[in-house]
């Protein structure tokens, strides 16, 4: 996947597939500057950048890749299992993973490792 870079308040900010960093000075944004170059990218981007995160974190946990696709539900979750975002992206931008059939965070979450957890 190629970068994605996103002006605000007069700064540079780049994803590189991996995360956000200042263009300047290579720091990692606050959290709350995250949340606004996320929206402030188009949606096909944030898809890809959704679907290539989902890759990341299923190679991460030995998971097989299932397919991703357009969400049949957007009830599936309300809040990420890892980072604890509240889903607020609209519909067209939700990216379902084919295996557990969650919606992805942007952090590329999802149910599989969820259940993949023993339980205690």
């Amino acid at each position: 996947m190629s970068t994605i870079v996103v002006e605000h308040d007069r700064q540079r900010f780049v994803w590189n597939g991996r995360g956000w960093y200042n263009e300047s000075d290579y720091r990692v944004p606050r959290p709350g500057v995250i949340r606004i170059l996320e929206s402030l990218i188009s949606v096909k981007d944030h898809r890809d950048m959704t679907i290539e995160a989902h890759k990341d974190y299923l190679a991460a946990r030995g998971l097989t890749q299932g397919a991703t696709g357009k969400p049949k539900k957007s009830s599936h979750r309300e809040t990420c299992p890892v980072c604890k975002r509240k889903s607020k992206k609209p519909a067209e931008v939700e990216v379902e993973c084919g295996v557990c059939h969650w919606i992805v965070c942007v952090c590329g979450a999802c149910g599989c490792a969820a259940a993949a957890k023993p339980s205690t």
